[in-house]
């Protein structure tokens, strides 16, 4: 097959769920700005078509299943037919009409990432199917699911290599798409969803740079860039390994490399507040109710308390220990106010 542009027409939810991703995942043209969506769309294909297939497949087998227990009157190339024409008008997503107000065209240019998977599309596709409704349903069949496994396709080598890492306790080493000159080498322990069910993590072992001790890190799966098996040697402390579980606990995005219980007191709003903002909300030990307000106690990250509390209006929440934090959120809050008073 030649290498022009494939056209896809997508419904405008489609579209618009493409387009969200693509910000999220940062895939974005030289200019840092604007969204590649042909790069976007390969990174797609690539990642997503062998799992897509085989979900396919198994499929077409358990209808074809069902036929031949309850057809029996039939032969096999009605069976055939009559499995591709249930499979395609009612188990595969509905494709809009090119002439609705409800789709989008998106344009799908080869590279050689995608080349070869486009040709062998191109010559196993049925007579019920095109290139561009294969794609079609390929793409809605990825923004079915949930953003953690979207984002697992999109970046589905960066998944592989560290899922694999994690089983062997490897030390990779690797850059950041925002600091391509930083290498970071570390033992990746565990790939982690966030508890809203949106961004990937991997949790692992590095070194302080100032101390050389091990401690915990956490990368965000999409950032990171070129990983590779390092040269050199390292073993998990088993307080790095306590540490990132706590971190699996409460929020796998914030580092913990701290044991001690951080307490914070709430007026009566800011219990209300923190009932109501759910976003990155750490979760409690236990509370003590005092004349003063309810003074709540963490086993969390100090990062997670700090954003999360200072998102609270004047009088609402205070940091009462450790002295560290307390003193950070008097700086985020001093900083603030320095911006209003210029």
């Amino acid at each position: 097959m030649d290498s022009e542009k494939i056209s896809i027409y997508v419904p405008n939810y489609v579209d618009s769920i493409l387009s969200k991703d693509a910000e999220l995942f940062e895939v974005f043209k030289a200019n840092k700005r604007e969204i590649n969506r042909n790069r976007f769309l390969s990174m797609l294909i690539v990642g997503y078509y062998r799992s897509y297939t085989e979900e396919c497949s198994r499929r077409k087998e358990q209808l074809r299943q069902i036929i031949d227990d309850c057809m029996t009157n039939i032969n096999d190339n009605q069976k055939i037919e009559l499995c591709e024409q249930i499979n395609n008008n009612l188990l595969m997503p509905q494709r809009p009409k090119r002439k609705s107000t409800e789709y989008k065209k998106l344009s799908l240019k080869p590279t050689a990432m995608t080349q070869t998977i486009i040709d062998t599309i191109y010559y196993d596709l049925g007579e019920y199917d095109t290139l561009s409704q294969y794609f079609c349903h390929m793409i809605m069949s990825y923004c079915a699911k949930p953003f953690f496994e979207r984002e697992r396709i999109i970046f589905s080598s960066n998944y592989e290599f560290f899922k694999k890492a994690c089983e062997n306790r490897s030390l990779v080493s690797f850059s950041l798409i925002w600091e391509p000159k930083t290498i970071y080498s570390v033992i990746p322990y565990e790939i982690a969803t966030s508890h809203e069910e949106m961004m990937n993590y991997v949790l692992c072992q590095t070194r302080s740079p100032m101390t050389n001790n091990p401690i915990a890190r956490v990368f965000r799966l999409s950032r990171i860039k070129n990983p590779c098996l390092s040269n050199k040697t390292d073993a998990l402390s088993e307080k790095v390994v306590t540490r990132l579980e706590r971190m699996k606990k409460y929020a796998p995005q914030y580092p913990i490399n701290s044991d001690d219980e951080i307490c914070v007191r709430l007026t009566e709003k800011g219990e209300i507040l923190y009932n109501r903002i759910y976003y990155s909300r750490p979760a409690y030990e236990r509370i003590e109710r005092r004349p003063d307000g309810a003074y709540y106690f963490f086993n969390c990250s100090d990062k997670q308390v700090l954003f999360y509390f200072q998102r609270f209006g004047w009088g609402s929440a205070e940091v009462i220990s450790p002295e560290y934090i307390r003193s950070k959120m008097i700086e985020l809050h001093k900083s603030a106010l320095e911006v209003y008073d210029q």
